[in-house]
């Protein structure tokens, strides 16, 4: 995936324009191929869904544990399932979005979903994490999603869907994305008592 996010930014030349892995650099023809890069992540990100679905569609069958424990780790599964989404359609156009665990109803004959639908799943899922995950990751681990990520992850899906002309209860994502960005930048600002975000000092220590 790696190769994916950093070959198609400013930080990669190919030589004379060549169109070796071109893939990478340009994103072109970028479907899935045995034995390749793009294709690795692509099933690995699908896999990963059906992990997130089965935390998500089982969590109100567990009777025995922690409610906030359970609350937190359901947002965390969503914020994991926008994210993947978000990635399959940031490199691969309008994806098939998978909302059941690995085994159930299985479709073999998927469809692509529209920018409409693939967005507005993924809004739904980062509003619920920002709603839900706590400021402090889960077991204070900063590998975790928190309220701040997910913060940023949301403005992140609307300034993509706005690129691709969306629009929602008659907003444009660019509005949305502009709103989103100006609270979480607010409340940085202001000490993070929401969000949990914070600015690095100015100050450089020699």
């Amino acid at each position: 995936f790696m190769s994916m996010a950093e070959c198609g930014t400013d930080l990669w030349w190919t030589a004379n324009n060549k169109t070796h892995t071109k893939e990478l650099f340009y994103y072109e023809s970028l479907v899935p191929f045995a034995n390749k890069g793009w294709d690795k992540a692509f099933t690995q990100m699908y896999s990963a869904l059906g992990n997130c679905n089965a935390i998500i569609n089982r969590a109100a069958k567990v009777t025995d544990g922690d409610a906030k424990t359970l609350t937190t780790l359901v947002a965390e599964a969503r914020f994991l399932r926008a994210y993947y989404h978000l990635l399959l359609t940031t490199y691969y156009g309008p994806i098939t979005l998978v909302m059941e665990e690995s085994g159930n109803n299985p479709i073999l004959a998927p469809k692509r979903n529209t920018l409409t639908e693939i967005y507005t799943s993924i809004v739904d899922d980062l509003t619920y994490a920002v709603e839900n995950l706590p400021k402090t990751p889960f077991e204070n681990n900063r590998a975790r999603a928190s309220k701040k990520s997910a913060m940023g992850m949301l403005c992140r899906a609307y300034i993509q869907g706005a690129g691709q002309g969306l629009s929602a209860n008659g907003q444009s994502y660019w509005e949305l994305a502009k709103k989103t960005a100006e609270e979480f930048i607010a409340d940085t600002e202001a000490g993070g008592g929401t969000y949990g975000g914070y600015m690095y000092s100015d100050r450089i220590t020699l």
